[in-house]
Parts: C-alpha cells; sequence; structure tokens
C-alpha cells in the first residue's frame, strides 16, 4: 500500500491537549466514495434536524472521504469524521488536497507506464512483449526466395 505523511500546522489537539500533527494517507478508492455517500445519505435520513441539515454540506462529504484515507492522525490509528471535525480549516483543506495530489501522482505514474508499455511494443514487440517479426535495421530490402 502506498502512502504518504502530511505534517499539518494545528493538528488534532486531543483530551489531554497532545496536538497529532502528522497525517498519513493513502491512495483513495472508488470504495471510499461510496462509503462517504453512505454515510451522508444515513445523516441526511436522521430525525434529528442538525443533523440532517449537515448532510447537504459537501465539506462534509469531503471529511467523510478524507477519513477512509487516513491511515493514521499521529498516534491515532482509527480516525473518524469527529476527529477531522475539530480541525482547523486550513488543515482539513490540506488533508483532502494531499489526498487529491496522491491520486493525481498516481494517476499520472500510470498514464507513463503505459505509454512506456506502449512505445516499447511499437518498437518491435508484440502485445506480450514478445519481440516481433525481425525488422532490416540495415536499409536493404529482403530478398525473396527463388
Amino acid at each position: 500500500m502506498h502512502t504518504e505523511t502530511i505534517t499539518l500546522t494545528r493538528g488534532f489537539i486531543d483530551e489531554s491537549g497532545k496536538a497529532h500533527r502528522k497525517v498519513v494517507i493513502r491512495a483513495p478508492l472508488i470504495d471510499d466514495e461510496v462509503k462517504a455517500d453512505a454515510k451522508v445519505a444515513l445523516a441526511g435520513a436522521s430525525k434529528i434536524l442538525e443533523v440532517s441539515a449537515e448532510s447537504a454540506s459537501d465539506s462534509l462529504w469531503d471529511l467523510h472521504f478524507a477519513a477512509e484515507c487516513i491511515v493514521s492522525l499521529g498516534e491515532i490509528r482509527t480516525v473518524g469524521i469527529s476527529h477531522l471535525r475539530t480541525l482547523s480549516r486550513a488543515d482539513a483543506r490540506r488533508i483532502t488536497a494531499g489526498v487529491a495530489g496522491m491520486e493525481a501522482r498516481l494517476e499520472a505514474r500510470s498514464r507513463e507506464q503505459a505509454a512506456a508499455e506502449e512505445a516499447g511494443t511499437a518498437e518491435g514487440k508484440d502485445e506480450t512483449g514478445s519481440p516481433g517479426a525481425p525488422s532490416s535495421s540495415s536499409g536493404e530490402t529482403p530478398s525473396a526466395a527463388p
């Protein structure tokens, strides 16, 4: 699993006053979006008016999504939305930007690898990566058998 570490400015302050500033994130999966959608939908179905109203917030979805991608927040290994809701706006943005940036870098790397593989195929290799038909590099036309 590919992870990256982000350092928050303020961080999460726990009950004892300790600041947890190092956030380890992993690349997002489509499942993380599904879980964020479900959690926001459940909040929308709440009979508690405030909880139901909050479900319309894009920020709430972003926090649920980010929480799914966080491996750890300082010494905290199970990070929930309650941790993220106490972050400064700048720290919350730093996490969501970090997740988006990681995804973009991994996607760019995948495109580069695919392009390199395709270039290798175009240089005389078939789809399996095996050398294709031999080509004449001397510029001569191969002679036909008599």
